[in-house]
């Protein structure tokens, strides 16, 4: 019981530092202890984010504060419940579907982990960090290609992990197995050339659906 109410304070003192909800670094600081299940572990996580929640509710509520307006928090407070349930249904469909499921529970803590180290290490250095404003079109154009190639490829890989399993039988670990060696290749190798290509007829095709006082001179 100890070891939970530490791990749970700490990861409250953390997300808070850090602004995410506790539960991303409780999961992955439970996983590497032997203690409780995965499904034990996502439950406590859950409780442990539900606390944090309403405590933060009620002490605005309390002090009369009111930082944002019910159109603005209630689609929020709706996505995110959708999309709580909706990634749950989807992690127990992996996991059942899974040789191992403890290895699938560890490669989530691994990229929770991940996350959070690198949230943390942000946070506390981000006044060192410098920042730019970037005004060229050329510039924002391949900013934007880069980080559509990168979430791109983290949904492929996410995808073929429920896909190919549900549809084509493959077997979750084999799906794992094929991340590195050809999932990450394919699906970057594939962006780069969308990329390349989208810059190559941007221009042409964007100023024929253009008025012709606001078509593109240059990226």
């Amino acid at each position: 019981m100890l070891v939970f109410f530490l791990v749970a304070l700490g990861a409250s003192a953390v997300g808070a530092v850090c602004g995410i909800g506790g539960g991303v670094i409780i999961k992955p600081v439970l996983a590497l202890l032997p203690l409780e299940t995965v499904s034990a572990i996502s439950f406590l996580s859950g409780c442990t984010v539900l606390s944090m929640s309403c405590y933060s509710v009620g002490k605005s509520l309390l002090a009369g504060e009111k930082r944002v307006s019910l159109n603005v928090g209630t689609p929020l407070a709706v996505g995110a419940a959708a999309g709580g349930l909706l990634g749950s249904q989807l992690f127990a469909l992996v996991r059942q579907m899974s040789d191992n499921p403890n290895r699938v529970g560890a490669v989530q803590a691994a990229c929770l982990a991940v996350i959070t180290v690198g949230t943390l290490l942000y946070t506390l250095n981000k006044a060192r960090i410098p920042t730019h404003r970037v005004r060229a079109k050329a510039a924002c154009a391949v900013i934007g290609l880069a980080l559509g190639i990168v979430v791109a490829v983290v949904m492929a890989v996410l995808g073929n992990l429920v896909v190919t399993p549900a549809w084509l039988g493959v077997p979750v670990d084999a799906v794992v197995a094929m991340i590195v060696p050809i999932l990450i290749p394919f699906n970057l190798l594939k962006g780069i050339l969308n990329s390349v290509l989208t810059l190559i007829v941007y221009k042409a095709i964007s100023n024929l659906i253009t008025p012709k006082k606001d078509q593109v001179k240059g990226l």
